[in-house]
């Protein structure tokens, strides 16, 4: 699969890349999309998106690293399993958690992390990347 190609990485790609604006009724667009609706049609300005997200399932994080001087192989994922039920929301004003599909604004209690290293092992260079998501 060609990166961007999976829905759900235009959706986190799409709330990643996304600004603010003033509070406005939206429509909530279901994940998957009901038979009705295409993401092709997708507004984030007056929609979001909602991912119902249930315990033990899989999701595949796509990861892309290209440039010319390093990149990781086409096609490369790695498989996130989902710990406890969540919902996940995509629009122009972010990408947002919730623990019970109402509440996306909660203060986590503790913050999210995300750190990118490289280092020097014996056996050679290796990269690391950490993302915490936060503690609701």
């Amino acid at each position: 699969m060609k990166p961007f190609q999976n829905p759900l990485a235009i959706l986190v790609v799409t709330g990643l890349a996304a600004t603010g604006c003033a509070h406005q009724e939206r429509t909530v667009l279901q994940f998957p999309p009901d038979q009705g609706q295409t993401l092709s049609n997708f507004d984030p300005h007056t929609q979001s998106i909602v991912a119902h997200l249930k315990e033990g399932d899989v999701v595949p994080l796509d990861v892309v690293v290209e440039g010319d001087l390093i990149a990781a192989a086409a096609g490369a994922s790695v498989p996130i399993t989902v710990k406890r039920e969540c919902w996940l929301r995509v629009d122009d004003r972010g990408f947002r958690l919730s623990a019970d599909g109402k509440d996306f604004d909660a203060k986590a209690r503790v913050p999210g992390t995300f750190q990118l290293g490289l280092g020097i092992t014996p056996t050679g260079p290796r990269a690391t990347l950490k993302l915490t998501t936060p503690v609701r």
